[in-house]
């Protein structure tokens, strides 16, 4: 009589476990720098854009338009916490808003060809945020001579 074997044994189970624990401490780690690099990839199209919205702006009324004030909320209050964006600046008058959620805070400067003195020759367009909670801002600029560039990055975990 021949015996059939119907079964795991305990060894390939444990064997099984081990290799899916292996697996799971391999992509844990990248799935979280996933996560950091699509939150922080907000900062730059939206910059783009209102780099764009600025040119737009330029080409009907001769002149850049300014946005000081951090939007759409102060630079102490920066946090890896998604907020609405708040109306009532001069994004509006940009026709600039983003979609939905942001997680970075957004200013426009102008300033003569000299770079010194608060004009509208020309701007420079700041996106900055802590994306990953650590204290340290990622930042991205975009200028009317330079197209978006990332200043820092510091994503920890």
């Amino acid at each position: 009589m021949r015996f059939r074997r119907s079964a795991f044994t305990l060894v390939e189970l444990m064997i099984v476990v081990a290799i899916i624990g292996i697996l799971a401490a391999i992509a844990l780690p990248n799935m979280a720098a996933m996560q950091l690099r699509a939150k922080r990839s907000e900062i730059a199209p939206n910059v783009k854009a209102i780099s764009v919205a600025e040119f737009a702006y330029e080409a009907t009324n001769d002149q850049f338009l300014a946005q000081d004030t951090p939007m759409p909320r102060d630079d102490s209050a920066l946090d890896k916490q998604p907020v609405a964006w708040a109306t009532g600046s001069n994004f509006d008058l940009l026709g600039w808003r983003p979609s939905g959620l942001v997680r970075a805070n957004y200013a426009v400067a102008t300033y003569d060809s000299a770079g010194t003195s608060p004009t509208s020759l020309q701007f420079v367009i700041t996106g900055k945020g802590d994306i990953d909670g650590d204290g340290v801002d990622s930042v991205y600029t975009a200028t009317n001579l330079k197209e978006v560039t990332m200043m820092t990055s510091n994503d920890q975990f």
